[in-house]
C-alpha cells in the first residue's frame, strides 16, 4: 500500500485478501480521498472524522463497501496454536 497525502490517494495491490480495513486516522485533515486497489475501479471515499476506518470486500475482482466482519469470521480474535483446535469445553 502507498499513501500520498498531497494527492489524497491510497493505492496498492493485494494477494489472498478478501476483506481489507484501512485505518484513516493518519489522514484526519483530508475530507475525501481516492482508493485504488488491484487495478480495479478507483473508489472515491469521504472521511468521516478523526477515527474513521474504511472496510472493503473483494467480490468479483472489485472492492466494495462492507461492514465489520462478525466474531466468528477469520480474524485476530481466532488466532491460536494448532492444539487449540482440539480443546474441548
Amino acid at each position: 500500500m502507498k499513501r500520498n497525502k498531497a494527492a489524497k490517494t491510497i493505492t496498492g495491490t493485494t494477494e489472498n485478501t478478501r476483506i481489507l480495513k484501512l485505518d484513516l486516522r493518519i489522514l484526519s485533515n483530508v475530507i475525501s480521498l481516492t482508493i485504488a486497489l488491484d487495478n480495479s475501479t478507483a473508489i472515491k471515499y469521504t472521511v468521516n472524522g478523526n477515527h474513521d476506518v474504511c472496510l472493503r470486500l473483494k467480490e468479483n475482482a472489485q472492492w466494495i463497501a462492507t461492514t465489520q466482519p462478525g466474531i466468528f469470521s477469520k480474524g485476530p480474535q481466532r488466532y491460536g496454536t494448532f492444539k487449540d483446535a482440539f480443546t474441548t469445553g
